[in-house]
């Protein structure tokens, strides 16, 4: 777990949604982490169908198995 950062509870208003601004934060959280010397990133996100989700499968995650309580 010492290479791994977490991102807890993204969102953005919804006055504010598709304009970017949720994909700038989390490339700033990624990119964060990475000069901290993280080697994974990891962030809770809403089950299956959630924006956030979509948005970080685009980006280049990939989604684990549930783990609760991390």
């Amino acid at each position: 777990l010492e290479e791994c950062t977490f991102i807890s509870e993204l969102a953005t208003s919804a006055l504010f949604r598709k304009a970017g601004i949720g994909r700038k934060l989390i490339l700033k959280g990624f990119g964060w982490s990475q000069k901290q010397g993280f080697k994974y990133a990891t962030m809770r996100t809403a089950e299956n169908g959630s924006n956030s989700l979509g948005l970080l499968i685009r980006q280049g995650a990939v989604v684990l198995p549930f783990v609760q309580n991390m």
